[in-house]
């Protein structure tokens, strides 16, 4: 599944009251889950939850968060941080995490994640300009930017093209998408970057609503500022009917984007 799905799972009437002793495994890839949805699943289904993180290109499996790690939710809030974690790379699968000369860097600290392993793929058909932007003396480079903990497990901060440089300071919109599916009107968001004269590019936030909630615009930013530097939250709102999504149901951000920048160069 995707989060489309959890919400949809979780806004079904009554669902509280079926039987679930049946039901061994969640699993969710394709698109990052977020906490607050996470954590409402839990609660809903049980610990059936785990992850796989990949790509087409990596064949695809790089990483697993497998249901042990996900039970911890009568753990500090120390311990529950691994719910934001993509787990820990598969048997087989090697990750660095790399700067922008491709050297490997702390832990803690963010960088393109790279794989290699016997599954990754040889090339993009007839692209070998591509192919050699994206393979690197044999490393996969997924564009997806990300960190490591001191137990070696992963976490993504976001894609490398979603990111927003904003008054010069990075942006990456998965922060701020946690903090507004914290908000209780919110059922569904997507954060990206939109021209600015001022900023270069401003924070924009797009969502849909639960049935019967009518926020303003004022009340989503001011409640974003409450829980994020104020330089993360979004300047601008726009509420939807629907967010445009591919057949697997993950939120298309390039669909989002594409009216706000017609005609104009994105610079990342």
């Amino acid at each position: 599944i995707v989060p489309t799905h959890l919400v949809g799972f979780l806004a079904v009437p009554g669902v509280e009251k079926y039987k679930l002793t049946n039901l061994e495994r969640m699993w969710y890839a394709a698109s990052p889950m977020p906490l607050e949805l996470l954590r409402k699943g839990i609660a809903a289904f049980g610990e059936v939850f785990a992850q796989g993180y990949g790509q087409s290109e990596s064949g695809p499996d790089i990483a697993i968060l497998t249901r042990e790690s996900h039970r911890v939710l009568d753990q500090p809030p120390e311990k529950q941080k691994v719910l934001t974690s993509c787990g820990q790379p598969c048997l087989g699968v090697h990750v660095r995490i790399l700067d922008e000369n491709n050297n490997d860097v702390e832990i803690g600290v963010v960088g393109e994640i790279a794989v290699k392993s016997k599954s990754i793929m040889v090339e993009y058909w007839k692209k070998p300009e591509e192919t050699a932007r994206t393979i690197i003396d044999g490393w996969l480079h997924t564009g997806d930017m990300g960190y490591y903990d001191e137990e070696g497990f992963m976490f993504i901060v976001d894609r490398k093209k979603d990111m927003i440089i904003t008054g010069g300071e990075n942006v990456y919109p998965r922060e701020v998408e946690e903090v507004l599916y914290r908000h209780p009107a919110v059922l569904e968001a997507a954060v990206i970057g939109v021209p600015d004269d001022k900023w270069v590019e401003r924070i924009h936030a797009v969502m849909t609503l639960k049935e019967g909630q009518k926020p303003s615009a004022d009340d989503i930013m001011n409640f974003c500022k409450e829980h994020l530097a104020r330089y993360k939250a979004p300047r601008s709102v726009e509420f939807v009917d629907a967010l445009p999504k591919n057949p697997q149901g993950k939120i298309l951000k390039r669909e989002l984007r594409e009216k706000y920048w017609a005609g104009k160069e994105r610079k990342i």
